[in-house]
């Protein structure tokens, strides 16, 4: 069996006075796509594959009032 890597990226920012907060997110960044499961079913034989989520970027920001 064949191994996989996948890569994420974080990166956060707080301000001085801890008011202020931003941090961006990147997920699986080669967007590698691959089986992550597979599950036989029944006589009928019957594959249900999971996929490995596909790049996901995202950001959130905070502010303390």
């Amino acid at each position: 069996m064949n191994g996989e890597t996948v890569g994420d990226l974080n990166l956060a920012w707080n301000s001085a006075d801890s008011r202020w907060l931003a941090d961006a997110h990147v997920r699986n960044i080669a967007s590698n796509r691959y089986k992550t499961t597979v599950n036989v079913q029944g006589p009928g034989v019957i594959f249900v594959p999971s996929i490995y989520e596909p790049r996901t970027i995202g950001v959130n920001l905070n502010a303390r009032f």
